[in-house]
């Protein structure tokens, strides 16, 4: 029909690429020992190692792997140390990045200059070292965030926070891309400084089945993965609903999102028809299954943010 060639043309075919082949065979590539930890984690029996003992002494080592880093690769580390010494030490803690690495020092530490360069890149230096609060920093982003477009939606039957995707519930003639990404780091920040949620880790749930071509967006998409990657908490699954509609044929869409996509989420990723497969992987969603439809996720998540907003008036 003419819509159809209308939304087809609409697609950049010039995009890069990486087809489900690329993936299969950048999995064939990983070790048997890589491939086990990816298949542990997807099913959550894997186990951080913690000892209390040396909490203190990973931390020490984590300020000496800080202090080594040139001052060119830490610009807005050092800036927030200066600007806003406080919000360092209370909101990126060096625990949590160290837990996400499993307390390897150089890329904990790495991920922490990582997370406040994208801080500042999301938020601008006028509001990346305020507090990542919704009077705060969110200030301006409250309305994107509100849509419910990505949320906790609980924890699986692992103990591991449950991140949920649906972009169509935020208007993109209102909602701008950049209050979206705010939302998305503010949603993985507040999540990652729960200490039993920098412990168990998360899963990514990407529903795709009511998108359509005027809710592609490459940048988005790249940008999401890097806040992702940025965040101090590890991401153990990502499951994806293919699009079953030909106004965002798979064969399409797919192809550019695995491109922009991070390796280490690309190797996690499983592709589903429903959201209603998931509960082998100890993800039981009934109540939750048409969250953009279901009036009671709403007002879920609607009680979920004011009582946010009296958790943070209270800090």
């Amino acid at each position: 029909s003419e819509r159809r060639e209308k939304v087809m043309a609409a697609f950049s075919y010039s995009a890069p690429l990486f087809t489900e082949e690329d993936r299969q065979r950048e999995i064939a590539l990983l070790s048997n020992e890589e491939k086990q930890l990816i298949d542990n984690e997807l099913r959550g029996v894997d186990v951080l190692n913690e000892n209390a003992d040396e909490k203190e002494l990973y931390i020490s080592l984590m300020h000496e792997e800080l202090e080594n880093i040139p001052l060119e690769e830490k610009t807005e580390y050092e800036e927030a140390l200066i600007t806003a010494p406080e919000l360092v030490e209370s909101e990126s803690c060096f625990l949590g990045f160290l837990r996400k690495h499993n307390y390897n020092v150089p890329h904990a530490a790495s991920n922490l200059i990582s997370y406040w360069a994208m801080r500042v890149k999301l938020f601008g230096p006028d509001k990346a070292f305020l507090p990542m609060t919704i009077s705060g920093a969110m200030q301006d982003s409250f309305d994107a965030l509100s849509t419910g477009f990505f949320q906790v939606i609980g924890t699986d039957a692992h103990g591991r926070a449950i991140f949920y995707h649906e972009k169509p519930r935020a208007d993109p003639r209102i909602h701008h891309r950049s209050n979206l990404l705010r939302s998305l780091f503010y949603m993985i920040h507040v999540t990652a400084s729960d200490q039993k949620f920098q412990k168990k880790g998360s899963v990514f749930i990407l529903n795709f089945t009511t998108v359509t071509m005027k809710d592609h967006d490459r940048i988005y998409a790249k940008t999401f993965s890097q806040i992702a990657e940025a965040g101090f908490i590890k991401i153990k699954a990502v499951h994806l609903t293919s699009p079953n509609h030909w106004l965002m044929p798979p064969s399409l869409i797919m192809p550019v999102i695995l491109y922009v996509m991070a390796k280490k989420f690309r190797v996690r990723m499983n592709f589903y028809e429903s959201l209603a497969d998931l509960e082998d992987y100890g993800l039981s969603l009934s109540g939750v299954l048409s969250p953009r439809s279901s009036s009671q996720n709403e007002e879920s998540f609607e009680g979920w943010l004011n009582e946010q907003a009296q958790r943070e008036r209270e800090i």
